[in-house]
């Protein structure tokens, strides 16, 4: 587990409010799609996935430090690991943390759906960088 530094990130997040029209000379933006900033501590690790309810996933060891005891409910972003490559256009998925695993050489255990947004499932494990975003009301 590693715990990453001051960096400037950037995730792209689905809303459905509308955008302004963009000048003319450039192409209409995708309504949809809005960039935010995210918290830049992070940790760092291996990502599996299992099968659980939408949009969860379950707190391995390293993140439970991370964030400290009050973990269960946090809203966080999974990232693919891509060092100091990070742009706005990341993969990354947001996901609640309610529950957890005993799975010492990872640190986050995705959902089916999540994991496949950020690759295909055949390959089990991925590293990943998991960003604080909230704790959920």
């Amino acid at each position: 587990m590693t715990i990453v530094g001051e960096v400037a990130l950037a995730v792209t997040v689905l809303v459905t409010a509308s955008t302004t029209p963009p000048p003319r000379d450039q192409p209409a933006p995708d309504p949809r799609v809005l960039t935010v900033g995210i918290p830049t501590r992070s940790v760092s690790g291996v990502a599996s996935w299992y099968r659980w309810h939408r949009g969860e996933a379950a707190a391995g060891p390293g993140v439970r430090r991370f964030l400290g005891r009050h973990w269960r409910g946090s809203i966080v972003s999974v990232c693919l690991a891509q060092g100091k490559r990070r742009t706005p256009e990341s993969n990354c998925v947001v996901v609640k943390l309610t529950d957890w695993c005993a799975c010492p050489k990872r640190i986050i255990d995705l959902d089916v759906r999540a994991f496949g947004s950020l690759a295909p499932t055949w390959r089990g494990l991925i590293k990943v960088d998991v960003y604080p975003t909230r704790k959920s009301s």
